[in-house]
């Protein structure tokens, strides 16, 4: 039984995260040097939106330069007439190269 009561006592103190790097050689013995150690975390929530928009607004950048990027290859390579061997190796890397780049910013 006297696991069931320390049990029940860690799911009723309240958890905190900390900030600073743990020191495994040193256990605060005590939950005021503990509390002093540590400081709690707030999730704010418009920062946490204003990353996910940054980061989504990168991905939509890069893959709207590939897609203009495309659109220039192919539009330039289509001007040439017939491709030479190393004009279509060269045709076929590029086509390759951004359709990657945009199937892995919409991905």
């Amino acid at each position: 039984m006297a696991n069931v009561s320390e049990a029940e006592t860690l799911l009723d103190t309240p958890s905190r995260i900390s900030c600073e790097e743990s020191d495994d050689s040193k256990p605060s013995t005590t939950m005021a040097k503990e509390s002093s150690e540590t400081r709690e975390i707030v999730f704010d929530k418009h920062k946490q939106l204003c990353r996910d928009l940054i980061a989504l607004s990168k991905r939509f950048s890069a893959t709207c330069i590939a897609i203009i990027l495309l659109v220039a290859c192919l539009s330039i390579f289509s001007g040439l007439g017939t491709l030479g061997r190393w004009e279509q190796r060269g045709f076929n890397a590029l086509a390759i190269l951004f359709t990657g780049i945009m199937s892995l910013g919409l991905g």
